[in-house]
């Protein structure tokens, strides 16, 4: 690969039906005592260090070498090899690498209502737009596809890239989460747990017991069980027990009151109205949709 490629494109009217949408990706090896931003960028994403820049989109630049210094309106953080840059829209920055070092950086352009939602529902934190992950070789070779997509640009590319583009984000914030709980011992808090979970569906479980079983303070496992998988301990286990109704309202004929006391909720008619108002259907109603898309 030559030291230097990027393509700009021009998403149709119809790819943002998609839900996201790429506009641009690159790779830069930017040697020590070069210039930066390197030339040939349109004006609207070319940039000097003194006005910096703001866009209309998001970007992703991984640093795979060299280091230098990125700054948003409320931090200046320093950049170093395996780190992530996450540039939000309408929000002004400014970035380069280090005249000693310089970078090699791969990057990547998009937005949409996807990636809106991604931001909405917290998965990306504004708070923090740079993420270390390391080297992964997995990242690369997402880059280079979506490298060669672009510049191939084929029938249906933008969707393809963009779905590369949503694999991208969501390993490294795979990565990200992972080495939150590096060195802790959540990981396997969390596995135990759900396997208790899974082995106590018949019944309304006591989350303190749990962690008593695994000697961990309540507190503190409700903590991490909610970090590690976005749910509270007692959530969790009710969204497996919905989950085992599901699965006996669809493929048993057992009777809402036996599925009911089996998986041991106190009445059939509090399963029924907890059923209802976690799927929108009664049981009858979900088992009778069932069964008509069976026998479809």
């Amino acid at each position: 690969m030559n030291n230097q490629y990027f393509k700009y494109v021009h998403p149709s009217p119809g790819d943002l039906d998609w839900g996201a949408v790429t506009t641009i990706a690159g790779f830069t090896i930017i040697e020590s005592g070069k210039n930066y931003p390197p030339s040939g960028h349109p004006r609207d994403y070319d940039f000097c260090w003194a006005n910096g820049r703001v866009l209309l989109e998001y970007q992703l630049i991984y640093i795979i070498s060299g280091g230098g210094t990125f700054e948003t309106r409320l931090k200046k953080y320093e950049i170093k090899p395996g780190d992530v840059i996450i540039l939000f829209p309408h929000q002004w920055h400014r970035y380069s690498p280090d005249q000693k070092t310089g970078w090699t950086e791969y990057y990547v352009g998009f937005y949409g209502p996807i990636i809106d939602n991604i931001l909405k529902c917290g998965f990306i934190d504004t708070d923090e737009p740079v993420l270390n992950i390391g080297e992964d070789e997995v990242v690369i070779q997402i880059f280079k596809e979506i490298l060669n997509l672009i510049e191939e640009e084929k029938s249906g590319y933008q969707q393809e890239v963009s779905g590369a583009t949503i694999h991208l984000l969501g390993h490294i914030l795979k990565i990200r989460k992972n080495e939150i709980f590096k060195g802790e011992n959540t990981e396997s808090i969390v596995k135990k747990a759900k396997f208790i979970m899974i082995q106590n569906l018949t019944s309304n479980i006591n989350i303190e017991e749990i962690a008593d079983t695994l000697a961990v303070g309540y507190s503190r496992f409700r903590k991490v069980f909610k970090k590690y998988t976005g749910m509270s301990p007692a959530h969790y286990h009710n969204e497996l027990r919905l989950q085992e109704a599901k699965n006996m309202l669809t493929f048993t004929e057992k009777s809402i009151k036996q599925i009911s006391i089996e998986l041991g909720y106190k009445s059939t008619f509090y399963f029924s109205g907890l059923f209802k108002a976690k799927t929108g259907k009664s049981p009858n109603q979900f088992r009778k949709a069932c069964q008509i898309k069976s026998n479809h």
